[in-house]
């Protein structure tokens, strides 16, 4: 899979990946690292990729109507998708997780007072924050809490 995935990025660039063909691949260009792989009929290992390469297509298809934002459920769509994903190239998860990310749109800007001291103090103490005021992260946090609770000044 890491050689299909570095072919794609490294020879076939120019191409999408929806357009791209295991009769596109030159498997002399291949570095095999598995003794297995390299003594592998060529008919089979051409076979093995376009295997990959047709679940990759699948899987970038799916990726727009898998809703991954709430909870999954065991047995559900979204389940199978996420526990399948490391057959997916990484070269399509990337784009995937850039499209989804240019989606969510940029954050705003909000700035917090921390008291350092106060953060200081508690930690020589040794004690527990258990309600995230006294440390330097839980101030931060409750301020950002009550500034939006959807957290987007993180996007």
């Amino acid at each position: 899979m890491k050689c299909i995935d570095k072919f794609i990025t490294d020879e076939l660039k120019d191409k999408e990946l929806k357009e791209v063909q295991v009769e596109d691949f030159d498997f002399k260009k291949f570095d095999l690292k598995n003794e297995r792989l390299k003594d592998m009929n060529k008919q089979l290992l051409k076979m093995r990729c376009d295997l990959y390469l047709k679940f990759t297509k699948q899987f970038m298809s799916a990726s727009d109507q898998v809703d991954i934002s709430s909870k999954i459920k065991p047995g559900s769509l979204s389940y199978f998708f996420l526990k399948n994903k490391n057959l997916a190239l990484a070269s399509a998860k990337d784009k995937i997780l850039e499209e989804k990310v240019s989606d969510i749109g940029s954050g705003n800007h909000s700035s917090c007072s921390i008291n350092r001291n106060k953060a200081s103090v508690f930690a020589t103490e040794g004690k527990v924050d258990h309600d995230g005021t006294h440390t330097s992260f839980g101030q931060f946090f409750q301020q950002c809490k009550n500034y939006d609770s959807s957290y987007t000044m993180f996007r």
